[in-house]
């Protein structure tokens, strides 16, 4: 699945602020320029599982990141290319955060629903992407979720599978995010 990101630099600075690290690694360059408007601008797309993030640095970015490479021997950092995020259990956590924002945002519809174990659970499309997702109501926040593991809200995933037509919605031409 490829899905191109449009959360604006501060959703995704946010994001690269809470990256991990050890001194050295390139995730700490990453930190510092998040935290130091070291970006001069940012993008985000989602390819089988990685998120690849496209970046241009500021004049000051480019200073930190000469300092940095100095510093631990590395390679300066190019003013402008790309870095990704292997971890795929991290990149998929991001992407579900991401898709949830955008849910709330707006331009998503219930294309399914059904209740399962009292539980409003459906499939909502994006028509402007022809993307589809996978969603439980949340009663107490009055929105659709996103971020959810059936088993941790005790549904069968196999009982979803029963009861909403996904194969339909693919053959309408969604593709379904994560």
């Amino acid at each position: 699945m490829k899905k191109q990101f449009n959360n604006g630099t501060e959703e995704l600075l946010d994001e690269l602020k809470k990256w991990g690290n050890n001194p050295g690694e390139f995730e700490e360059l990453i930190q510092l320029l998040a935290n130091s408007r070291g970006f001069q601008s940012l993008g985000a797309q989602y390819i089988d599982g990685v998120i690849f993030y496209s970046y241009t640095l500021t004049d000051e970015g480019n200073e930190t990141a000469r300092n940095w490479a100095k510093k631990y021997g590395h390679s300066p950092m190019a003013s402008r290319g790309e870095f990704h995020d292997e971890n795929r259990e991290s990149a998929k956590s991001t992407v579900k955060e991401w898709i949830n924002e955008e849910v709330q945002d707006g331009n998503w519809r219930v294309y399914q629903e059904c209740i399962l174990s009292g539980v409003r659970v459906a499939i909502l499309t994006n028509d402007e992407e022809m993307v589809a997702m996978e969603a439980i109501w949340d009663d107490t926040e009055k929105r659709w979720e996103t971020d959810f593991s059936y088993p941790c809200i005790g549904i069968d995933p196999l009982e979803v599978a029963g009861a909403l037509d996904f194969q339909t919605c693919r053959y309408a031409g969604y593709a379904f995010a994560i």
